[in-house]
Formats: structure tokens, sequence, C-alpha cells
């Protein structure tokens, strides 16, 4: 894995030991799960080491989206299994077809959900592509929305929570404080974000797309687009009972289809499949 702000746990950041390094390592290992491409290691070092029975590329969010070429030569030259999120199951976004096992958190990692109880609403967003994420929309969306309350003077007030940047607990933290979520509504898909919030009981605004849908019918995306954002937040803001209904079937959700210890099983199986092919 490559070193990145999320500090997520990891065994080796490539970008941060010697090749050597990491050949010493991988030269008593009969089985490589990488969490990122290694596009810039010297394989030809490792001597036939790595070959289309003995790892995988598991990777989620951004990393296939940004450098699907290279993803693509792989996948044709070295019959690379790669793994990752549901839209690139299908062949025609990068040129290939991936394999799926779903986003995965482990729920005795996650924070006690902390609202603060002050009478204000907390939307949180975090704009790490924010053209993708339509963010602008988002945030002109949520400025009307404050200014009508503050005018109105109603029981509450609401307040925008941007997290960029920051590690991944820190993250977390930040959600467990706040009451929804918004995502994205560009992909028609969703991601760890989405996932932590779920599983910490918040509504999520997003959309999931009928290729999504045909995984999971019962995805509990609350769908918006550009038309409908301000809306929908309008809506979940002032309906308490939506959003707690709304962050009770994420939870659920979450519990059926993300849970480490299920998807574990299913990594297994697919690493058998690897190895036997």
């Amino acid at each position: 894995m490559k070193e990145s702000y999320l500090n997520y746990p990891t065994d080796i950041l490539y970008d941060k030991v010697e090749p050597y390094e990491i050949i010493e390592v991988l030269s008593n290992t009969d089985f490589f799960l990488f969490t990122t491409q290694l596009t810039n290691f010297p394989f030809y070092e490792l001597s036939g080491k790595l070959h289309r029975r003995n790892h995988l590329v598991m990777t989620y969010g951004s990393e296939v989206r940004m450098n699907s070429a290279n993803y693509l030569i792989s996948w044709l030259r070295n019959d690379l299994m790669i793994v990752t999120s549901h839209d690139y199951t299908q062949s025609s976004p990068v040129g290939f077809s991936a394999q799926h096992i779903p986003i995965s958190i482990d729920f005795n990692e996650l924070p006690e959900r902390q609202p603060p109880g002050d009478g204000v609403i907390r939307v949180f967003h975090s704009p790490t592509a924010p053209k993708l994420k339509n963010t602008d929309l988002f945030l002109k969306s949520m400025q009307a929305l404050e200014k009508k309350f503050k005018r109105k003077k109603t029981e509450f007030q609401v307040e925008t929570v941007l997290v960029e940047g920051k590690p991944w607990k820190t993250c977390l933290e930040t959600k467990s404080h706040c009451d929804i979520v918004y995502d994205q509504f560009a992909i028609g898909s969703y991601g760890m974000g989405t996932v932590e919030a779920w599983a910490l009981g918040l509504p999520v605004l997003g959309r999931a797309n009928a290729w999504l849908r045909s995984w999971y019918p019962d995805c509990p995306i609350i769908d918006v687009n550009a038309d409908s954002l301000k809306m929908r937040l309008e809506h979940v803001i002032t309906q308490e009972h939506v959003r707690e209904e709304a962050g009770r079937q994420g939870q659920i959700f979450c519990r059926e289809h993300h849970d480490l210890q299920k998807n574990i099983r299913k990594l297994n199986f697919l690493i058998r499949h690897v190895t036997e092919r």
C-alpha cells in the first residue's frame, strides 16, 4: 500500500521502503494481496515470483478510475485479478471487468455515535473530488437552506461540516457527531465514506444506479440528482423520523453486506479460486 493521509492500518507502505526490503518480505510469502497496483515497483527483480495464481489487487475509491489504463494493461498481460467497486464489474468504464467483494468495515473499530444535542443539524461532506461530487452544488444548496432556517427562526439550525485530508479515524470521529451525510450522485455507486456513515446509523444522500441496485435492490441510499439535491436535503433535515429510519435501514444493510468478518470468508474463497484456476 502507498502512504496516504487516511492512515489505514497496513503491513507495508511500498513507497516508503527500498525495493530490496519488499523483495525480502515477498520471497517468504505464498500469496500476495495488494491494495494498489505497484506500477513503479521493479517486479523483474522478483524473478517470476508473482504470477496469475498467487496475487490479487484489491482496491476501492478513485484508484482504478485515475489509473484505468495501467490496470487494463496488467489485466491483459498478466491475467491479473482485480477486486474493486460495483461500477468496475462492468467492462465499459475501464475496459475490463473486475471482481467484487464489498467494502468491509470492522464494527469494533467504530466510535460511539455522539450527536451533540444542541439543536444543530450537521450535514457532513468530504470534498475529496469536488467536481465529481458536485461539491459546489451541495454548498450552494446548504447555504440557501441555512439562510432559510435562520429567517424562519426554526427550533434548530443547520451546519455544513466539511472534512478533507484527515486520517481515517479523525473522519470517523467527526461523522459520529453529525446527523446526515452527502456523498455524491455522479457515479451511481458508493464507497467507504458511505459505508462508514451507515455503520454509524447515519442517513446518506447519493445515488444508486440500476446496475448497483441489481446487486442490492434494498440499498438504503437516499437518491438525489442535480435537480432534487436541495429539496431532498431539506426534507431529511426537517423530518427527524426520516433521518432515524434511513439511518436504521443503513445500519441493517451495512451489517448484512459490509461486515468485515462476513467478507473475509468471501475473500478467502476468491483467493482459493485464484490459486486453483
